[in-house]
């Protein structure tokens, strides 16, 4: 019995992971511009995963994707998920009921290496499933092979313009690189890939570059982290004066250093131990003074040990350095001689904004690093946890290095060091949370019709219920959304109450709200949630005047802003929104003075003519329109009493004095507010003394009380 469940779970699992691992879509096709490449054919293998690689001309390229079904059974529903590394433009679609198509847009490249596609499909209005698809896009670099024998001497310089496409991809670090017979390295000059060689040796050789790349390329089918090596054929011809090599190519102007620096040199037969050689930078006499060389020992390596002295700047593309005895040649040499480092100052410029001393960052960002002094060249400074670090080498000078960098969403220190060549430069990223206003989506306000976001409530809502409670809630998942980070928002509430008169009866403010992002966050576990706020807020708690007894047409006015001192400043966004407490019908008591009326008699089937000034209390309702705040209609009903002819004191026996019961409806003109006022009467009634039922229609004099 055992034996036969064990085999039916075993069974189910075995069904439920070919269902999950099912392939909705047999093949995948990218378009680039108009070239198409599909999975079928542009398949490599990254990571022992089958992805898709193609071309492009840019880190942000449109492609067109289009996904096909196999040939057997229905066509399944389809949704295109977005991804963090690119954005939708088209969404996906059934085209000619045959496959799915969609438009993207990526954005950034150098960001991602392989970027997913997930597909979400159901199939017979089952439970949605995904299906992944990985992209490799990248842009094509090339170096161009050199077909010329190059022409060298030893111990000179030669800089080489190399053609080359995505020079941006290509790792020039300005490294000297050695081989038998030369030495080289790569730089770079805005958009130009520069190759500089020094040959040591005399002598027809050739020179096998290589170039590392930042993002791997495809190659012969496979990705690769270098792209085919170049190779230089040249010849080396041997300068007149003997060249001395110095086991050190750059070397610092330091005069905290007064016996110099340390060098080794090549051990030359005209090179006397024990004497001060001068450095100059011309052959001839009365050149620049650079430096002073003083030889010291000899050494086991066929090398002689050397202090040097530098007392000037000089750099290897001037030209050579002279070494003499007295005014005397003896030998060449060249050199690079430039300033210790020193950093004057550091700037930090965040997207959009202008370079500040200030060296905050947030967690996610990307910044541009500005680095000033004297001697940078030659330094490499490098930020400890920094993400995607670039050094801007058509901006970086002598005096000037230029970086830009990501810090990582997730960092946990509150600070990231910046080394200079591995030694601390005694300066520092400090590293705060997000703290910008966002758009007041994530806030909610209920009366009775249920939460509604803030940010949308920018029309007067009348309401014609009870308000038993005012409720703010927060939606915290929706701060830090969509890649976006927005950190803990700081609010202001300020509630105010008029009553129907608008005459301000209550205000309250509310100035310490903060909202922290929700759990999906990724920098959820660093925020400070000690004071943030943990539920619903009933603001009837903070009011004297509680909604629920507030009279009609009162006013709850309710201001959501951010706190500015929060911000640096900043007034962020601000909503205003007004509940109007709406009746839709009222009652009054009113007092009017009919004159003139028409009567018809209804037993005497005749008009009974002109009346005098006759008396009404009426008990009237009247009617608001819809969509105005406290504006009455123009018409009134109402049932009561009037005195016919009331006001007439002639003696005369015809003077049909009378009390009636009747039924009115009135028409006010359309202004407001005045206690005044001359309405048009109709309806009809029935006098109790003369016991006849009558129609009237005319005009009044209306005194409200």
């Amino acid at each position: 019995m055992h034996k036969r469940i064990v085999l039916g779970l075993a069974l189910i699992a075995v069904c439920q992971c070919a269902l999950a691992q099912k392939k909705f879509f047999s093949e995948l096709q990218v378009r680039v511009d108009t070239t198409v490449f599909t999975s079928l054919e542009s398949k490599l293998t990254v990571g022992g995963k089958p992805v898709l690689a193609f071309p492009v001309l840019r880190a942000d390229q449109v492609i067109d994707i289009f996904f096909y079904p196999p040939e057997t059974g229905p066509l399944p529903r389809a949704q295109l998920l977005t991804g963090k590394d690119f954005t939708l433009i088209d969404s996906l679609r059934l085209v000619d009921s045959s496959f799915y198509k969609a438009r993207i847009q990526f954005l950034d490249m150098a960001r991602a290496s392989i970027i997913p596609i997930y597909v979400q499909v159901a199939e017979n209005n089952a439970t949605w499933r995904h299906q992944l698809f990985e992209l490799y896009p990248y842009i094509p670099t090339f170096a161009t092979p050199f077909t010329k024998e190059q022409e060298l001497f030893v111990g000179e310089e030669k800089v080489i313009d190399l053609p080359t496409t995505n020079v941006a991809n290509i790792r020039a670090d300005g490294v000297w690189q050695t081989q038998p017979g030369a030495e080289y390295r790569l730089t770079t000059q805005g958009n130009q890939l520069r190759l500089s060689i020094i040959a040591t040796e005399p002598g027809q050789r050739e020179l096998k570059i290589t170039l590392p790349v930042t993002r791997p390329v495809v190659y012969e089918a496979k990705l690769s982290n270098e792209l085919p090596p170049l190779i230089v054929h040249y010849i080396a011809k041997t300068s007149r004066t003997a060249f001395l090599y110095f086991d050190k190519r750059d070397v610092t102007l330091d005069f905290d250093a007064p016996r110099g620096i340390e060098v080794q040199l090549d051990r030359s037969r005209l090179l006397q131990l024990k004497k001060t050689y001068r450095v100059e930078t011309t052959a001839e006499p009365g050149g620049v003074f650079v430096g002073e060389l003083f030889t010291r020992s000899s050494l086991a390596n066929d090398k002689v040990l050397a202090w040097l002295r530098p007392y000037a700047l000089h750099k290897i593309s001037d030209g050579y350095l002279y070494i003499k005895d007295g005014d005397e040649l003896k030998f060449i040499t060249n050199i690079n001689i430039s300033e210790k480092t020193r950093i004057a100052r550091m700037l930090l410029r965040h997207a959009g904004g202008d370079y500040t001393d200030n060296l905050s960052v947030s967690p996610g960002e990307v910044v541009d690093i500005r680095i000033e002094g004297m001697g940078l060249e030659k330094t490499n400074f490098t930020f400890k946890d920094a993400q995607n670090v670039r050094q801007d080498s058509s901006l970086s000078t002598a005096n000037v290095a230029a970086y830009s960098l990501q810090v990582p969403i997730t960092l946990s220190q509150r600070n990231m060091v910046i080394y200079k060549s591995k030694d601390p430069s005694g300066y520092e990223l400090s590293v705060k949370e997000f703290q910008n206003p966002r758009p007041l989506d994530f806030v909610t306000l209920s009366w009775g019709a249920g939460p509604m976001e803030v940010g949308k409530l920018t029309q007067p809502i009348l309401y014609d219920k009870n308000i038993p409670e005012l409720t703010l809630a927060a939606l915290p998942q929706k701060i830090d959304a969509n890649g976006k980070l927005f950190g803990k928002q700081y609010l202001i509430i300020e509630i105010n109450i008029f009553n129907e008169k608008k005459d301000l009866i209550e205000t309250r403010t509310l100035d310490n709200i903060s909202i922290a992002p929700g759990d999906d966050s990724p920098r959820f576990t660093f925020y400070d949630l000690t004071d943030c706020l943990k539920g619903p807020l009933n603001l009837n708690k903070f009011l004297a005047h509680k909604t629920f007894d507030l009279p009609d047409w009162a006013t709850i006015e309710v201001t959501v802003k951010h706190n500015p001192l929060k911000y640096g400043g900043d007034a962020g966004y601000n909503q205003k929104i007004e509940i109007y407490l709406q009746k839709h019908i009222t009652f009054d008591i009113d007092v009017s003075f009919p004159a003139g009326l028409q009567m018809f008699s209804i037993n005497d089937n005749k008009y009974t003519g002109l009346g005098g000034i006759s008396l009404a209390v009426l008990p009237q309702l009247s009617f608001y329109k819809p969509n105005k705040v406290a504006k009455l209609r123009p018409y009134r009903v109402g049932m009561g009493f009037i005195a016919l002819n009331a006001f007439d004191f002639s003696n005369s026996t015809s003077n049909n004095r009378d009390i009636s019961a009747v039924v009115l409806g009135s028409l006010f003109p359309t202004r407001s507010g005045s206690r005044f006022s001359f309405p048009l009467y109709g309806g009809f009634g029935y006098k109790l003394r003369a016991g006849q039922f009558f129609f009237l229609f005319g005009p009044g004099i209306q005194v409200r009380l």
